[in-house]
């Protein structure tokens, strides 16, 4: 009597995860950076406003290219944020990384790295004064009458009052 054996079991193979947690987790890191960049948009806007409060520089131009970025920036991530949830509800998956999740998501960095330019310029201008024409009036009263000159940014000046009562103002780069 030959016995047949039962056949052998399968070798143990290691547990497999779900095909969808390596994307459900790639979709928590991405809303995570999304976030990331909007709370930074959001407190470079408030930088901005503030700056531009205590500022007397001319470079309104600066002010209204990172306040339009961060502006956008922001929207650009709050899009990002819905489009993905609209998906995952939707399409029952958590694959974010077709063609209109990541256009409206570099959209947002592009928008936050231009709105940063914009902001070093205006924190150098603010701090350092290059570039910005800064003059300063001089009045200057003698012998009863009264002088007024302005006085370039970044020069020096020289002051002589002459024999005749005259003041003259000189100035040097």
């Amino acid at each position: 009597m030959i016995s047949s054996l039962p056949p052998a079991p399968p070798p143990p193979s290691a547990p497999q995860a779900p095909p969808d947690d390596h994307y459900k987790d790639s979709c928590g890191y991405s809303v995570e950076i999304a976030k990331q960049f909007l709370t930074l948009a959001s407190a470079g806007l408030a930088f901005v406003v503030a700056l531009a409060i205590g500022s007397q520089g001319p470079s309104v131009g600066g002010f209204y290219t990172a306040v339009i970025a961060l502006c956008v920036s922001i929207l650009c991530g709050l899009l990002y944020l819905m489009t993905v949830v609209g998906h995952i509800n939707k399409e029952r998956n958590y694959d974010v990384y077709g063609l209109q999740f990541k256009v409206v998501a570099l959209s947002q960095i592009v928008a936050f790295v231009v709105a940063v330019g914009a902001l070093a310029y205006l924190v150098r201008l603010k701090v350092g004064g290059h570039g910005v024409s800064q003059e300063t009036r001089l009045v200057v009263s003698a012998n009863g009458k009264t002088y007024e000159c302005v006085l370039p940014a970044q020069h020096d000046v020289s002051m002589a009052v002459l024999p005749s009562g005259e003041i003259r103002v000189e100035a040097k780069k």
